[in-house]
């Protein structure tokens, strides 16, 4: 039960990120008065919806994304550019409309041409001029702008909850328990052929305040896990025990005490959540340009006994199970703090890889429909520079067989990640 409850914390929380992120376009393109017809969280058949002035908000079967319908995303083009075929013949648009409609009835449009047809047949005529081709370059930027950035406000929103409100689990100096070791590592000290650890084998136990390490002050755990680590042979160590301090010799140390550290959540910080924010959309940024990589890897792993990375990329069944696992957690371990701080961290997460994954400059993603613009702006100040009129908008239509090429290797991607998450999925360390 804890782990279904996990999952669905994630996935209620991943739903209400993409109607914020779709939040995100909508406001502005309603506030500069473009056309929005359709406001729809999920894909699929329409579970419900209710319609407010122009736009219809609803839900429907497929909750793995969502959408904004903007009006007007392809300008009509250039009437002299090829955009249509006619018996193996292209033909320029200018051509194609002096055509007889007998032989009209015979085109065959391009991608690009059946974009820009499709897209200016949903715009009433008397409405054209709120199209979005036709908002200024500004006003486009903040349209598409919108949802990466909503995302990105979530990630700090969620994290700062976690790490500033509920805190982080950090290690005292208090001894939690002393430990058994087997073959090096650390195991329950029932187990057949365990052998107490340097520390209990020397009498340290739970509840003891660690003050030094062969003279050397114990501040932080991290001073102890450095001595520990450097030490092979004897080590004297200096406890606080019921108001006395106690020495212990403790033998064998080969860098491990066998020791556990008493946790004591606190807020981190307003340095250090500044720090996790960077360093986490960092890693984003990293993962996000190494992706071609990281999926072949995925792949490999899938068709081959090679291990998959546990720092690689995932779907969203493998992040409902990472979130199921720390749901589940045994209460033993893991308090219902660390449960939520858990949770919001992975859900900070998710909204930072949206947030970068979004701005990767390729259609349709909101990235490709930022370039687009940025170039837009580029033409028009080129023009300005030079005394001349301001182009037309630029055609977006263009893109369309590239936008095919990458929902395809998008569609591709998630099979295969979803495909890893079930026959080797990433588990918590």
């Amino acid at each position: 039960m804890a782990f279904i409850l996990g999952v669905l914390i994630v996935v209620i929380g991943l739903i209400i990120s993409i109607g914020l992120h779709e939040c995100g376009h909508l406001l502005p393109a309603k506030k500069f008065g473009a056309l929005v017809p359709q406001f729809m969280i999920g894909f699929g058949p329409t579970l419900f919806s209710r319609k407010r002035g122009e736009t219809e908000y609803g839900v429907k079967a497929i909750l793995l994304g969502g959408y904004c319908k903007i009006l007007g995303m392809y300008g009509p083009g250039n009437l002299d550019q090829v955009g249509y075929k006619l018996d193996g013949k292209k033909l320029t648009v200018r051509q194609a409309r002096a055509l007889e409609p007998d032989q009209a009835d015979k085109l065959v449009p391009t991608w690009s041409q059946e974009a820009r047809d499709a897209s200016l047949a949903e715009i009433p005529t008397e409405k054209r001029s709120r199209a979005f081709y036709n908002l200024p370059v500004s006003r486009r930027l903040v349209v598409m702008f919108g949802g990466p950035v909503m995302n990105l406000f979530l990630s700090f929103v969620l994290m700062a909850i976690a790490m500033l409100g509920i805190g982080i689990a950090t290690p005292t100096t208090t001894v939690d328990k002393a430990v058994c070791l087997k073959a090096g590592q650390v195991v329950d000290c029932s187990q057949a052929g365990a052998q107490p650890a340097p520390a209990a084998k020397a009498g340290i136990k739970p509840g003891d305040v660690l003050v030094s390490w062969n003279g050397k002050k114990i501040n932080t755990w991290d001073d102890l896990r450095q001595y520990a680590s450097q030490t092979h042979g004897e080590a004297t160590v200096k406890v606080r025990r019921n108001g006395q301090t106690l020495n212990f010799q403790l033998s064998q140390v080969d860098g491990k005490a066998g020791l556990y550290s008493k946790t004591e959540r606190a807020s981190t910080g307003i340095a250090t959540y500044g720090k996790t924010m960077w360093q986490l959309f960092y890693q984003t940024g990293a993962v996000v340009l190494k992706l071609p990589v990281a999926v072949w890897n995925v792949g490999i792993s899938v068709f081959t006994d090679t291990p998959r990375d546990s720092a690689g990329i995932m779907s969203v069944l493998g992040v409902g199970r990472i979130a199921g696992e720390i749901g589940s957690a045994p209460s033993t371990q893991v308090t219902l703090a660390d449960r939520a701080g858990g949770l919001l961290s992975l859900l900070a997460s998710l909204n930072m890889a949206l947030f970068v994954f979004n701005l990767i400059p390729l259609p349709p993603l909101d990235g490709g429909h930022i370039a687009g613009a940025c170039w837009q702006g580029i033409k028009n100040t080129y023009a300005r520079l030079r005394s001349r009129p301001a182009p037309g908008p630029i055609d977006a239509a263009k893109a369309v067989p590239l936008t095919y090429l990458v929902a395809g290797l998008l569609i591709a991607m998630t099979v295969l990640l979803m495909v890893a998450d079930v026959t080797d999925p990433i588990r918590l360390p």
